[in-house]
């Protein structure tokens, strides 16, 4: 797990101010009926995913990383209920995310050096994600509209890497490929759901989440590239409809 203090204090600091917000302007006035228990939701998201731990198998040369992390997007599906003697909402939820850049290099540490026969090369990583979560979460209810939650969660993902290698040297003959690898997924989350009225809500939160490792295929070369270590820190906005 690989959590910086700073994005730690951004996201505890984010959730204060929503449940202060949410105290402040509690009224007696029950803004949206809570009897609606199940719900279904469309979410969209804005990643940023890190990739550690980069090691390479059969390399010639000198394993150089130049890109691993990215910003990316995704959505997804969420099935939801909300629980009416214990102040918890516990969802499933289906997404996807779009394809994060990880680019490394095979190369010989003198650049002067390389020839056709040992060549610079290029690995150029394409990482896209599918995932299965289930999750429950605390919430701080109120009579207000307003309803602050923390919570995590753990399931599926599949991590799919599509790679091209190249020889740097003439560009001529690229080599392509794709692996996919089957991990658990676990995640911290904070929010907060807006009932804006009785059937519809939106829920805005941060989700950190481990995605567990990827791999590359291993080519003709026999060579591999893979990372220990694959998170993200997400910001979401799910749509909620209510039933």
């Amino acid at each position: 797990m690989n959590i910086e203090l700073s994005d730690i204090t951004r996201a505890l600091t984010l959730f204060c101010l929503v449940t202060c917000l949410n105290i402040t302007f509690i009224d007696n006035s029950l803004a949206a009926p809570k009897e609606r228990r199940d719900y279904i939701g469309l979410s969209f998201t804005g990643s940023r995913g890190e990739i550690e731990d980069i090691t390479a198998t059969g390399f010639t040369n000198l394993l150089q990383v130049r890109n691993s992390f990215d910003v990316s997007a995704g959505f997804g599906l969420t099935r939801g209920y909300r629980w009416k003697n214990i102040p918890i909402h516990s969802e499933i939820e289906i997404s996807h995310r779009l394809r994060y850049d990880v680019d490394v290099r095979d190369e010989i540490q003198n650049h002067s050096e390389a020839s056709e026969t040992n060549p610079n090369v290029g690995w150029e990583m394409n990482v896209s994600s599918t995932s299965i979560l289930i999750s429950a979460a605390y919430d701080f209810r109120s009579h207000e509209s307003l309803t602050p939650y923390l919570g995590g969660g753990i399931g599926w993902v599949q991590n799919t890497t599509d790679t091209e290698r190249e020889a740097l040297l003439n560009r001529n003959n690229p080599e392509r490929a794709s692996f996919s690898t089957n991990n658990l997924i676990w995640s911290l989350m904070l929010g907060a759901i807006w009932d804006w009225n009785e059937k519809w809500g939106i829920d805005i939160g941060y989700r950190y989440k481990d995605l567990g490792e990827i791999k590359t295929a291993t080519f003709s070369s026999l060579e591999s590239v893979q990372a220990a270590e694959f998170f993200s820190h997400d910001i979401n906005i799910t749509v909620l409809r209510r039933f």
